[in-house]
């Protein structure tokens, strides 16, 4: 295990490589400006500040990510992981771009008030399963893209279901859509989209 703590300071995560875990809370903000290579799992939280892509990729076994003011909020966290878990607290926006299938597990989820929550995945499966998936007002938004026609892309939501309490919701995928569980937006429009057909409104 690879630990860190600057608090004080912001942090700005160069390339790095690890056989095991990686774990890095700071009280600023966090920047991944290069490749950052975990044989386990990685845990980034920065605990009054907000974690930024900053150009850089987390490749891992599993990521947990916990932040703030943001996450990804001015250019996207962009990630190779099995399963991912997020949190923001307070305030801004959550984007999450993932090379791959992923696994959700625990929570995604953005409490700011009216922040959007985004996960978009390339050439893979985005699958909730049990996890928390929700939105303070804010827009939520699920995409599975293609990019080798080999691939699988779907959207699964699974047993734990979708919440945005009022913002709108957008699933859309190059394969398929799937609904194992309830996906609720309140007054939010909620948007389905599949390759091959238009973008149509549903109440699911």
């Amino acid at each position: 295990v690879c630990s860190s703590d600057l608090n004080g300071v912001a942090l700005t995560l160069g390339a790095s490589d690890v056989t095991g875990d990686l774990d890095i809370e700071n009280t600023q903000a966090v920047g991944v400006a290069d490749r950052v290579v975990a044989g386990g799992r990685v845990r980034l939280v920065s605990a009054a500040g907000g974690i930024d892509g900053a150009g850089g990729r987390i490749e891992a076994g599993g990521l947990n990510v916990e932040a703030a003011t943001g996450i990804g909020g001015g250019t996207a966290l962009e990630t190779q992981v099995a399963t991912l878990s997020v949190d923001n607290t307070t305030s801004g926006d959550v984007r999450v771009v993932n090379a791959g299938d992923v696994v959700l597990a625990g929570r995604f989820r953005n409490q700011a008030r009216g922040g959007a929550l985004t996960l978009t995945v390339d050439d893979g499966a985005i699958d909730t399963g049990d996890a928390d998936v929700s939105s303070n007002a804010g827009a939520v938004t699920l995409e599975a893209r293609e990019r080798d026609p080999a691939s699988v892309a779907e959207v699964n939501v699974g047993a734990g279901g979708l919440r945005s309490a009022g913002g709108d919701v957008v699933l859309r995928a190059a394969d398929a859509i799937r609904l194992g569980g309830a996906v609720e937006s309140g007054a939010g429009a909620l948007t389905r989209s599949e390759e091959h057909t238009s973008e149509l409104q549903s109440q699911f």
